[in-house]
């Protein structure tokens, strides 16, 4: 029996963010790493006409943290391995 838990070995990108968060399975990294905090949707996703590929999806994280996931476009999308994580399965 191993006792660490093994994260998923899921791309984040933005075709798959939405789902994730929906089901609670996004988290991010806080003070470089130290913790994970899960972060949830905190509204609608914006997604622009004339731009198709570029989304912004606000969230939120613990009691103050609030921020957006999204770039100005579509191809930089700001999911870094080292700050984002597919929640542990226990």
């Amino acid at each position: 029996m191993t006792t660490q838990t093994e994260v998923a070995a899921v791309t984040i990108n933005q075709s798959n963010v939405e789902y994730l968060l929906e089901r609670g399975m996004l988290e991010v990294a806080m003070n470089s790493g130290r913790y994970w905090w899960t972060i949830r949707r905190n509204g609608a996703t914006k997604k622009w006409k004339t731009d198709p590929k570029r989304m912004r999806i606000p969230i939120k994280a613990g009691l103050r943290t609030y921020g957006y996931l999204g770039g100005a476009n579509g191809d930089e999308w700001p999911c870094e391995d080292y700050f984002f994580r597919v929640k542990p399965t226990a």
